[in-house]
């Protein structure tokens, strides 16, 4: 293949400090970008018109997803992996749905993806994936977003615009602002990997079958106004506590600290994006403390500056 006029993309990644669930009702949630995120190179083919060559690469480097896909009708010619391709081609159609001259039938592409973290750390590789092909084809990626996977779109504010920043869904429009932490936040925050990938459309969907609070939503959003107002690490914590009280109520499931760390004794552990995996994020005034986790055999445990784009 002799690829031609080269383009390349980047979007960031993401976690969600507070506002998990409810910033689907309109709570005020707290969106960190992270450093890390997703690559996206395209290329055009004048000797393979009608084809789109997919190769998607791991953060190490090995190709692990490939496809041969139609431009004519998004159709796959041939993979290694089918439901991929399958999700890839959805997305690929809506594209074409909202910029038809996204593709021509006369060229053939190239598409290779790389990801700067492990596939199943929850940073957002579906989500990236989406603002890379907006970026691509000129076109909204809220609006893609809404036609495809769903969600918030916090995780698509986040990739594209990587400052911390207040998102909330109001009257049927997106509020950011970005927002400075305190620097003991930054300095005694770490984040804690689980070693399982959680599904959030999965989360999403448990949680729409219970009836929504708004007294909850006020809460939350109060919550997360007053974490960038805090005064010391004390009242930090104080405000996770409670994020993370009301949050388990609601969805009536104890806590992750309750649940895996009910002895940790150094700080507070609070749940990020949909509850039961991907990253935690722990607070502690020396970062020996975490040894406890590392005890328990969880050793990927990142920095603030290590992981959050600020």
């Amino acid at each position: 293949m002799t690829k031609n006029k080269e383009e390349t993309y980047f979007a960031h990644g993401k976690l969600l400090l507070t506002g998990e669930y409810v910033v689907l009702d309109g709570a005020k949630a707290i969106g960190l970008p992270s450093k890390l995120g997703q690559h996206l190179t395209v290329s055009t083919l004048d000797d393979k018109p009608g084809s789109i060559f997919w190769s998607a690469k791991l953060v190490d480097g090995s190709v692990w997803f490939q496809a041969e896909i139609s431009v004519i009708d998004f159709s796959t010619i041939e993979t290694n992996n089918i439901e991929k391709a399958s999700v890839i081609a959805s997305i690929l159609r809506v594209i074409k749905e909202l910029n038809p001259g996204a593709f021509s039938n006369e060229k053939g592409y190239s598409f290779e993806t790389s990801l700067d973290f492990p596939h199943d750390w929850g940073l957002g590789s579906s989500s990236t994936l989406l603002v890379l092909l907006s970026k691509f084809a000129h076109i909204n990626a809220f609006e893609l977003s809404e036609k495809t996977f769903g969600g918030s779109g916090y995780d698509i504010s986040c990739a594209m615009m990587p400052k911390t920043q207040f998102y909330q869904l109001y009257k049927n429009q997106r509020k950011v602002n970005f927002v400075q932490l305190p620097s003991f936040v930054k300095e005694n925050t770490y984040f804690v990997y689980l070693n399982q990938k959680q599904n959030s459309r999965e989360g999403i969907a448990q949680y729409k079958n219970i009836p929504l609070s708004k007294s909850l939503i006020k809460s939350i959003t109060a919550i997360s106004e007053e974490i960038v107002k805090s005064p010391d690490l004390y009242e930090f914590e104080d405000h996770l506590f409670v994020h993370e009280a009301l949050i388990s109520d609601h969805l009536g499931i104890p806590t992750i600290q309750q649940s895996f760390f009910p002895d940790y004794q150094e700080g507070v552990i609070k749940s990020l994006g949909a509850w039961g995996g991907d990253f935690i994020l722990v607070t502690a005034e020396q970062r020996k403390s975490l040894s406890y986790f590392q005890k328990k055999g969880f050793d990927t445990i990142l920095s603030w500056k290590e992981i959050i784009q600020d």
